[in-house]
Order: structure tokens, then C-alpha cells, then sequence
């Protein structure tokens, strides 16, 4: 029952659920790759103190990372959109590539999967 209640209000605070019920209750604290977000849902999350982004097809809440990104505040310009033609731009297009993110970074700030 407990985990049951930790799972609505975990699903409540993040604002997004796309979850079914049996999908909710089988949420535990630190799994959150069941989680799945629409980009309507990541939109919503653009501003300093509330920024969320997508990485190729992987949502990150970033919010906290902000005071540590190299490039200063330029990032909260990404907030609320797809982010992934920064960091892996077409061959053709010319624009420049974002320097690499670590993986353990992007684990770090990982909340869920983007679905159409």
C-alpha cells in the first residue's frame, strides 16, 4: 500500500503521467525509466528554476546542473525543447557540436523516456 502511495504522489510531483495503474504501482524510488513524458510535458519545464530537456529521446531534468554548465546560463535556452541536433547536428547543417556529456552526468539527471 505504501509503495502504491509513493508511486501516485511520486508521479504527482513530476506532473506526467502516462502511466497506467499496474505501471504507477511497479515504480520504485530510483526507477524512474518507466517514467514517459510528452514533449507538451518537457515544454512546460523551460526556465532557470525548472529545466528539463531531451536528449535523444531521453528526458533530463537539468535544473540542478545549471550553476555548474560550462557555458554559463546560454544552457536555460535549451529548457523545454529536444536538445539533441546540438550535441549530434546533420553532417550538412553547420552548426557546431556541443562538446561531449559524460554518461554518468546524463544518468544523474535522467527522469524518464520521451513518447509522441
Amino acid at each position: 500500500m505504501l509503495k502504491k502511495i509513493f508511486s501516485i504522489v511520486f508521479c504527482l510531483l513530476l506532473a506526467a503521467c502516462n502511466q497506467t495503474e499496474a505501471e504507477i504501482e511497479s515504480l520504485t524510488p530510483g526507477d524512474l525509466s518507466a517514467a514517459n513524458f510528452t514533449m507538451t510535458e518537457v515544454a512546460a519545464h523551460s526556465v532557470e528554476t525548472d529545466c528539463w530537456m531531451v536528449l535523444q529521446g531521453k528526458v533530463y531534468d537539468i535544473t540542478k546542473h545549471i550553476p555548474k554548465h560550462p557555458g554559463g546560463k546560454k544552457i536555460i535556452e535549451s529548457c523545454g525543447k529536444d536538445v539533441t541536433e546540438i550535441f549530434y547536428p546533420p553532417a550538412d547543417s553547420g552548426i557546431s557540436r556541443h562538446m561531449r556529456v559524460e554518461d554518468s552526468l546524463l544518468a544523474e539527471y535522467f527522469i524518464g523516456n520521451l513518447t509522441p
